[in-house]
């Protein structure tokens, strides 16, 4: 079996370790518990930062919500990512009509999952939060720190302009990517071939670098590492936008001697 770690299952990479006899007597035991239930359940992706359990009954209403699991990161920071288990396949298909539609100034994906991936994402949040709170040796402090950090971040350039984010995580498969791939447009608002790209450790940083000079569709693309000041200024700049209503017609036939005060 341990041969088989990093083979692919669909498009990601699987990891496949050795565990104890606990662990897998928890599972097992959160299966039995849910059997005379019937099982539904769904992932939360692409939230912010502050989002609170709260805010996703809220932006699931009409749904029967039984538990929200709200997971975090290596040092304990949201993820992005909530799981959430509803009464019946009945709040499932309800809860995807929701999918994109926003809490705060972000879309949020809703997908439907099986309870074996709610009950691991949802115990692994559990152990992740609990060694955030673990005494960290001085020795070992600086190594684990530097594994743990988030603050990684790339910039993609070169990108067709008809690329779209599901095509550029694809391109960075092995990557943890945390939120959302984001697309920068010109002053024009339209794509202009650059992506930046939050990720979630320095493994992650090591693996994005090796897919530099991979090709998405007919080109290839140049990653290189960036700070998290770039990062951010690109993120508030699609925040912004996502915020604005805009409407747009285009005047055609004009007389060349048309002025912008004419128009207006």
């Amino acid at each position: 079996a341990l041969k088989c770690n990093k083979k692919h299952l669909h498009d990601r990479f699987v990891v496949i370790e050795e565990t104890n006899s606990e662990t897998y007597n928890n599972h097992i035991q959160n299966v039995e518990n849910t059997e005379t239930e019937e099982i539904a359940f769904v992932r939360l992706k692409g939230l912010v930062w502050n989002t609170t359990e709260e805010d996703i009954k809220k932006f699931l209403h009409d749904c029967k919500v039984k538990k929200v699991v709200m997971t975090t990161n290596e040092r304990g920071k949201p993820s992005g990512d909530a799981f959430v288990q509803l009464e019946s396949e009945a709040d499932v298909d309800k809860a995807r009509k929701h999918n994109r539609e926003y809490i705060g100034k972000r879309f949020v994906v809703v997908e439907k999952i099986d309870q074996s991936q709610y009950v691991r994402e949802t115990q692994d949040s559990e152990i992740l939060t609990k060694k955030t709170t673990d005494t960290v040796s001085t020795d070992k402090r600086n190594s684990v720190e530097q594994n743990m950090v988030t603050n990684y971040y790339i910039t993609i350039s070169g990108l067709p302009w008809k690329a779209t984010e599901k095509e550029i995580a694809e391109l960075l498969v092995d990557c943890e990517i945390v939120g959302n791939v984001v697309i920068i447009n010109n002053e024009t608002d339209r794509p202009s071939g650059d992506a930046v790209v939050r990720l979630l450790n320095k493994v992650d940083l090591e693996r994005a670098l090796k897919c530099n000079k991979k090709h998405l569709h007919d080109r290839f693309v140049v990653i290189e590492e960036t700070d998290g000041e770039t990062y951010n200024k690109h993120i508030k700049k699609v925040e912004k936008n996502d915020d604005e209503d805009d409407s747009f017609i285009c005047l055609r036939g004009l007389v060349w001697s048309a002025t912008e005060e004419d128009i207006k």
